[in-house]
């Protein structure tokens, strides 16, 4: 068994940490998050506490912030904010040292449109670089160049402004983000470039942003409206079928490239892919012997509800998705969506909930991805209006991304320290300072949650099943989340009860010994229960 895995990618195994930079750890006491503060926490994540494998590591390049990093002004340095390049590789030989690895997020859809590139491309019409965007003179009547919309609002085509010929230029998202035109080979071997600056610096990979908007339609073609609104003279985002501006089946030519350099440096590729179908996501594997990505986030968990029947139902989908040679990506939270905590259990009525969460999350097939205070149990943080920093607040409502970027929580409130996240006045609001939710309190409590994922971390770890076995649902009641994770003769089952009464466990279950329960009153060895408890998660060895 061991000799058969010795050829499984590393990231098969593994399980990476989602560190949201600017919120983690300030190292400098100005209220920001940073490389210094990341450093001071590395023992965070090895064997004798958390016991993660790699951390990604949200954007971390200069940047003017309109987007907080994903409006890249200079791909091969790092925001003052943070620290400097000489500081980033001693993360990455600390890091080392430790035995973790370290990923980058990586915005190659757009720049800021303070980026040299696209100042340079504004302001002269004969510049090469013109081509490295879209540029379009508006139609005739004034009107952008196409009928494509911005997820964001409104048109993504954009007036240039101080451009001498009244241009128009395409941003999928804020206007302060101008979209890369991959077609242009410069645009491409720059890019690739990117990623050797980094990869030849000890860094394990990347996660691609926003990678099903790489290609578009090359003649920019208008998008088909949805049927019930053909009629409509200004769609909104919605209201499109987007057809040339999202998942175009040219993407795998720039996949290729990204992989190809990845490769080279033994790297993986974790792709942010935003499919509106099933065979739409089998584009962004390629195929067993041209792959392109090797990972692709699945977040149709993430928007399920809580409930067993929606999460049997993506877990068949994703059966249907990805392809034999594909590897999921699972995250529950993440630096763009309401923490589950707050999802699962709006009121906190139902705190068992997060603990069962964790027991799913650690046990699918697939990569798992903790997001920061994940394994807390943080919860969204209301955000007072003269404290909001997303710009999303004010132009989309409902798409605020504050209340689950707050400051990680070190320790409970003191005076004049806060939670332990800044000795200053922190970018973010830390939350109430009554809550108890933070990692000094469950340390020393063997019953908290973030104990509870030091064991199922080690559980996976010791189990060759729960890192790369099939997954198999088991018949089982409506409100019970039951499978079977299976590698040659090694099986593990797993249950979780996610309706609000006793339910009897699947028949399969019955000759099993427990490994891990959320019910502490069934220790590891003892015989399977015949049934579970509202809210709880049981693993067992067959």
């Amino acid at each position: 068994m061991t000799s058969f895995l010795s050829h499984t990618p590393w990231w098969k195994k593994a399980v990476i940490y989602h560190v949201y930079l600017r919120s983690f750890a300030d190292g400098n006491g100005d209220g920001i998050g940073d490389i210094a503060g990341l450093r001071s926490k590395l023992r965070y994540f090895t064997p004798d506490s958390l016991n993660v494998d790699a951390i990604w590591l949200s954007p971390l390049h200069p940047s003017p912030n309109a987007d907080w990093g994903y409006d890249v002004s200079d791909y091969l340095s790092i925001h003052p904010d943070y620290g400097t390049l000489a500081e980033f590789d001693k993360l990455i030989h600390e890091a080392k040292a430790q035995n973790l690895r370290i990923l980058l997020d990586f915005v190659p859809n757009h720049t800021s449109i303070m980026h040299p590139w696209f100042r340079e491309a504004v302001a002269d019409p004969t510049s090469p670089k013109r081509d490295w965007y879209f540029f379009r003179q508006p139609l005739p009547d004034g009107r952008p160049p196409n009928n494509w919309t911005c997820k964001f609002g409104g048109s993504v085509w954009n007036p240039a402004e101080n451009a001498p010929d009244k241009v128009f230029y395409l941003s999928s998202y804020l206007p302060e983000q101008a979209d890369l035109n991959w077609r242009n080979p410069e645009v491409q071997t720059n890019m690739c470039k990117v990623l050797d600056f980094w990869l030849s610096r000890g860094i394990a990979g990347f996660r691609i942003d926003a990678a099903y908007r790489l290609m578009k339609d090359p003649d920019l073609q208008d998008n088909p409206l949805h049927p019930e609104h053909t009629e409509n003279n200004s769609p909104t985002y919605t209201e499109q079928i987007h057809l040339h501006d999202e998942n175009h089946p040219d993407i795998p030519k720039a996949l290729a490239m990204l992989q190809s350099t990845s490769t080279h440096f033994q790297g993986v590729l974790l792709g942010e892919v935003f499919a509106h179908n099933q065979e739409q996501y089998a584009l962004y594997y390629g195929t067993t012997d041209t792959p392109l990505f090797d990972l692709v986030f699945d977040f149709h968990l993430a928007d399920a509800p809580w409930d067993a029947t929606a999460f049997k139902d993506v877990l068949k989908n994703s059966a249907k998705i990805f392809p034999t040679h594909g590897w999921p990506a699972w995250a529950l939270s993440n630096h763009d969506r309401s923490r589950h905590a707050s999802r699962y259990d709006p009121n906190d009525d139902y705190p068992e909930r997060t603990i069962a969460a964790a027991f799913i999350s650690m046990t699918l097939r697939g990569t798992p991805i903790l997001y920061m205070g994940e394994e807390i149990g943080m919860r969204d943080v209301p955000i007072p209006p003269p404290k909001i920093q997303d710009p999303l607040t004010f132009q989309v409502p409902g798409m605020g991304r504050d209340m689950a970027r707050t400051p990680m929580r070190w320790h409970s409130w003191k005076e004049n320290e806060g939670t332990g996240f800044t000795t200053g006045t922190p970018w973010l609001p830390e939350g109430d300072a009554q809550e108890t939710r933070d990692v000094e309190s469950q340390r020393t409590n063997p019953s908290s949650l973030f104990h509870t994922y030091r064991k199922l971390l080690m559980l996976r770890k010791s189990r060759y099943s729960l890192q790369t076995g099939n997954l198999s649902l088991v018949d089982s009641s409506s409100d019970i989340l039951a499978y079977t994770r299976t590698l040659r003769k090694e099986h593990t089952h797993i249950a979780v009860n996610m309706g609000t009464t006793t339910l009897p466990l699947p028949q399969v279950f019955s000759s099993g010994t427990v490994l891990l329960s959320s019910d502490e009153s069934l220790p590891t060895g003892t015989i399977a229960p015949q049934i579970l408890r509202a809210g709880d998660a049981i693993i067992l060895a067959q």
